[in-house]
């Protein structure tokens, strides 16, 4: 099943890829077990707060208040792993959508801004028109960050919570991973979009 998003055209180009890859794997048989990361923490983190540099301003999209789930990249990996040999997940889509991760981008700004030793920061609105390929990571931000689109869709029967098939996994949080930002910020993998 796919979820019921429209996105921009340059981030609707990479979904329709997606889904493309999804109905050959299935119409072939081939087992499978699709994993929905969501946002990878260590990158959008330092996308939007850039915890090396300690900005007097950050930029935030839309109204800043749509929810998106922000999931630490070590702990997406060990549900992954997890998730490789059990046969609960096999043919099914596996969701990380750890509650304590979900977080509005105002309220990670907040968070954030509590944080000790912090300088406060002040929060600008804007956005960039860009050429391709550099207009894709604007898309997929308006889509996560403007729309949404990571907490519109309900989790059905088929799909499978990783936070709840795997309860003794203690996940970071993303107040954990501020934490972390504080004392020793990861540094994010670049991310090539096009």
């Amino acid at each position: 099943m796919d979820r019921p998003i429209s996105a921009l055209p340059p981030f609707e180009a990479i979904l329709a890829n997606k889904r493309k890859i999804r109905r050959a794997v299935e119409e072939a048989g081939v087992s499978f077990t699709y994993v929905a990361g969501n946002t990878f923490s260590a990158y959008f983190v330092d996308y939007i707060l850039h915890p090396h540099q300690n900005p007097s301003e950050v930029v935030v999209y839309g109204t800043g208040e749509a929810k998106v789930v922000f999931n630490y990249e070590g702990d997406v990996a060990a549900y992954t792993i997890k998730a490789a040999t059990d046969p609960r997940v096999a043919n099914r889509v596996i969701i990380y959508r750890p509650p304590e991760n979900i977080s509005s981008q105002s309220e990670l700004i907040s968070t954030w801004e509590e944080r000790p030793s912090l300088e406060k920061s002040s929060c600008s609105r804007g956005g960039a028109s860009l050429p391709f390929p550099d207009n894709i990571p604007v898309a997929v931000l308006h889509n996560i960050f403007m729309k949404g689109d990571q907490m519109k869709y309900e989790v059905t029967e088929e799909d499978m919570e990783a936070p709840r098939l795997y309860p003794d996994y203690n996940y970071t949080s993303i107040d954990k991973y501020l934490d972390m930002c504080v004392v020793d910020p990861p540094r994010p993998k670049l991310a090539v979009f096009a």
